[in-house]
C-alpha cells in the first residue's frame, strides 16, 4: 500500500462522511429557563471558579490554558469563567474540554444574570451530541462588543477519569489549529500501521510465532490510543456510547495480555526464570478475567464498578513493573543481555506513561504536568487527552522491537548459514570418506581377485595340463583343451576385471602413465570414435586420493561417451594453466537435457569428486548438439 493510500485511508478514519458531518454540524441546544445548580449555595460549595476575567480582544487567536482533575469522590464539579470582550465588536470564542470521555458535560452562558444559550453533552450519549464532529468537547460562545458573559461548565467525570483541560479559543484559530492537529494524528497513525506491517513482514520471515504476540500487542496499542483520542466514538461507534469507556478498558487489557506473552517467551522466561513465568501467566489469567468482565459490564449493565476499574488499574501497574523486573534480571544472562538493555531502553518510557495513566483517575495527574516534554518534540499538541509523551514512546518502543527483531532475525541467519556450512563440510567429509573407502575396497577386491581367484585358476589350469598329458586320457584331449581356454578367459576376465578396480599402473608409473593406458583402451574398445589427445603440463605431485579422482573422473567420462553419445570426434586434454589444472573432453554426439540428466549417477559420481578436489565442474550440452565439459582443479589442492 502505497503513501498516497495511506493518507486516503487515515483521512477517512478521522473525518466523518459529508452526509454524516452535516447531521453532526447542527449544535444540539437545549434552551431551558434557569441553572439547576446555579445557587450561591452552589457557587460557594461546588463551582471552580476561575479567579481572574479572561480579557480578549480583535484578533484574539491563542487559547488560555485551564488544568482540572476531578477526583474520584469529587466527580460533579462546575466550573465559572468570565469572560470580557475588550473590542468594539463582536467576537465568537470557543470553549474547548480536552477530554473525550467525560460522562456529562452542561455548557451555560449567563449574560447578567440571564441565561443566554446552553448545551447538554457527554460520552454518555450519542456523539450527535458534540458541538461539530470534534471528538473533544467544544461550546461556541458569542461575545458583543464590551461585553462581560460568565461561562458555567457543569462537569460529571466518566469512569476512568475526570481531569481535563478547559481551553478558549478564538473560533478560527481553533478551526486552523485543527489542521495541525489531524495532520500530527495522521502521521503518527502512518507511521504506527507502517511499522505494523514491516513487523509483520519480519516476523513471518523469523518464523518464529511468539513474535506474533508483540504484532497483536502493538495493535491494540494502537487501538487504545485511537480509541482514547476520542476518534473511536466518532468514527467506529458513534451511536453506541456505552462502548466509549468500556472499550477503552477492554483494548488495555487485550494489548496488556499480549504483551506479557510476548515477554515470557521473548525472555523464554519458563527455561530462565521459571517462578517469574508462573507469574506471568497468573497476570496473564487476570487480564483475561478482567476483559472477560468489563465486556459483560459493557454488553449488560454499562456502567463499569469502580472496583473493577481501580483493580484492573493495578493489574496494568504490576505488569509493566514485572516486565521491567524480567528486562533488568535478564542482564545476568549473557546470552540476552544486549536484548534486555535494549528492550529497557525501548519500553522504559513506555512503561512511565502506563504508571501515568494509572494515576490519572486517582486524581493524580493531568496533562499539564507533561507540558515539559512540549520543549523537546517539535510537534506538541495540547488538544488530545492522551499524553503527547505516550504517543512518542510507542513509536520508540516500536522501532527498538522492530530493530531487535531484525538483529535476531540476522542472528537467526546467521546460525542457519553457519549451520549449513558445517553442515556441507561434514557431508563433503562424510563423501570423501565414503569415496576412499571405496577405493580401498576396489584395490582390496583387486587384490583378492588377483591373489586369490587368479591363484586358483592358474593352479587349475596347471592340473589340466597334467591331466591332459596322461595315457589313459588322451580319448579326452578336445575336452580338457576346451576346459584350458575357458579358463584361460575366465582368468582374462578376472585381470580385467582387477585392472579397472585398481589400474596397476595408476600405483607404480602414476597418473599420467594410467591415463595413456585409459586412452589406449578407449581405442581398442570403440575403434569408430576418433580420439584426440593432449597433455601439456608436468605436474606430477598429487597425493594418492587425487590420482584415484582425476582417473576415477576420466573413466566415467570416456566410459558415458561410448555407451551414450554415439559420437564419432572426441577430443581430450590436460592443461595446466596458471595455478589450475584443466580437464576439459568434449564431443560431436547426441547431448543431452541437464534438466533429466543432471542427477544421473554417473555425473553425481563426477560432481562429488570435483567438490572433494576443491574444484569446478561447468556442462554445456544440449540434445543433439554435443557435449563439452571442463573440469579445473587449483594445483595447490592436488
Amino acid at each position: 500500500m502505497n503513501k498516497k493510500m495511506w493518507v486516503i485511508l487515515f483521512s477517512v478514519l478521522l473525518h466523518s462522511s459529508e452526509a454524516y458531518s452535516a447531521q453532526l454540524l447542527r449544535p444540539v441546544v437545549h434552551q431551558i429557563d434557569s441553572i439547576p445548580f446555579f445557587s450561591e449555595t452552589a457557587l460557594q460549595t461546588g463551582t471552580y471558579s476561575i479567579e481572574d476575567t479572561l480579557f480578549v480582544k480583535k484578533g484574539y487567536n491563542t487559547h488560555r490554558n485551564y488544568s482540572f482533575n476531578l477526583k474520584p469522590r469529587k466527580r460533579d464539579q462546575t466550573i465559572h469563567l468570565s469572560i470580557y470582550n475588550t473590542d468594539t465588536s463582536k467576537m465568537e470564542l470557543i470553549v474547548e474540554l480536552t477530554n473525550p470521555l467525560l460522562k456529562h458535560v452542561d455548557f451555560y452562558t449567563v449574560k447578567s444574570n440571564k441565561l443566554v444559550d446552553s448545551l447538554h453533552t457527554g460520552s454518555q450519549y450519542k456523539f450527535s451530541h458534540r458541538y461539530r464532529d470534534f471528538p473533544n468537547f467544544l461550546y461556541p460562545i458569542q461575545l458583543p462588543a464590551h461585553t462581560v458573559v460568565d461561562c458555567f461548565i457543569h462537569v460529571r467525570a466518566g469512569d476512568l477519569s475526570g481531569d481535563f483541560r478547559l481551553m478558549v479559543w478564538n473560533k478560527e484559530s481553533r478551526f486552523e489549529y485543527r489542521v495541525e492537529e489531524t495532520k500530527y494524528l495522521s502521521y503518527f497513525f502512518v507511521v504506527s500501521l507502517s511499522f505494523l506491517f514491516l513487523l509483520g513482514v519480519a516476523i513471518s520471515l523469523t518464523r518464529q510465532r511468539y513474535h506474533w504476540y508483540y504484532f497483536i500487542y502493538a495493535l491494540f496499542g494502537f487501538l487504545h490510543i485511537y480509541a482514547m483520542v476520542g476518534l473511536g466514538f466518532k468514527n467506529l461507534w458513534p451511536a453506541y456510547p456505552q462502548f466509549q469507556n468500556s472499550s477503552i478498558l477492554l483494548i488495555a487489557n487485550v494489548y496488556q495480555v499480549f504483551g506479557l506473552l510476548f515477554v515470557k517467551e521473548y525472555f523464554n522466561l519458563p527455561e530462565h526464570m521459571k517462578k517469574i513465568g508462573k507469574v506471568f501467566d497468573v497476570l496473564v489469567a487476570l487480564g483475561i478475567l478482567f476483559g472477560v468482565l468489563v465486556l459483560y459490564v459493557m454488553l449488560f449493565h454499562r456502567i463499569q464498578p469502580l472496583w473493577i476499574i481501580f483493580l484492573n488499574l493495578l493489574l496494568f501497574f504490576l505488569s509493566a513493573l514485572l516486565i521491567c523486573f524480567v528486562a533488568v534480571f535478564s542482564i545476568k544472562i549473557k546470552r540476552l543481555r544486549a536484548d534486555s538493555l535494549w528492550f529497557i531502553v525501548g519500553f522504559a518510557p513506555h512503561a512511565y506513561c502506563i504508571f501515568l495513566q494509572c494515576l490519572r483517575p486517582l486524581g493524580f495527574f493531568s496533562d499539564n504536568q507533561e507540558l515539559w516534554f512540549a520543549h523537546f518534540v517539535p510537534v506538541y499538541i495540547e488538544t488530545i487527552y492522551p499524553p503527547n509523551f505516550l504517543l512518542w514512546a510507542v513509536l520508540w518502543e516500536m522501532v527498538i522491537v522492530f530493530w531487535l527483531i531484525i538483529k535476531r532475525l540476522e542472528r537467526l541467519y546467521n546460525d542457519n548459514k553457519s549451520m549449513m556450512q558445517q553442515l556441507a563440510l561434514q557431508k563433503e567429509k562424510n563423501m570423501g570418506t565414503l569415496l576412499v573407502g571405496i577405493e580401498e575396497e576396489r584395490q582390496r577386491i583387486a587384490q583378492e581377485l588377483h591373489d586369490g581367484s587368479g591363484m586358483a585358476l592358474s593352479a587349475l589350469k596347471m592340473k589340466l595340463h597334467l591331466l591332459k598329458e596322461k595315457e589313459e586320457v588322451r580319448s579326452e584331449y578336445e575336452t580338457i583343451g576346451m576346459l584350458m581356454d575357458d579358463v584361460d578367459r575366465i582368468y582374462d576376465e578376472i585381470r580385467n576385471i582387477s585392472h579397472n578396480l585398481m589400474p596397476k599402473t595408476l600405483s607404480k608409473l602414476g597418473l599420467y602413465a594410467a591415463i595413456d593406458e585409459l586412452v589406449n583402451q578407449f581405442k581398442i574398445a570403440a575403434p569408430h570414435i576418433h580420439l584426440n589427445y593432449y597433455r601439456k603440463t608436468n605436474v606430477n605431485y598429487f597425493t594418492e586420493t587425487t590420482k584415484i579422482f582425476i582417473y576415477r573422473i576420466l573413466q566415467e567420462l570416456l566410459t558415458n561417451i561410448v555407451k551414450h553419445a554415439a559420437a564419432k570426434d572426441v577430443t581430450l586434454q590436460i592443461i595446466r594453466h596458471s595455478d589450475v589444472l584443466m580437464l576439459t573432453i568434449e564431443d560431436d554426439g547426441m547431448g543431452f537435457d541437464m534438466r533429466t540428466k543432471k542427477n544421473g549417477i554417473g555425473l553425481t559420481s563426477i560432481k562429488s569428486r570435483v567438490q572433494l578436489l576443491g574444484g569446478e565442474l561447468s556442462i554445456d550440452t544440449a540434445p543433439q548438439n554435443g557435449t563439452f565439459i571442463s573440469i579445473s582443479i587449483p594445483v595447490s589442492h592436488l
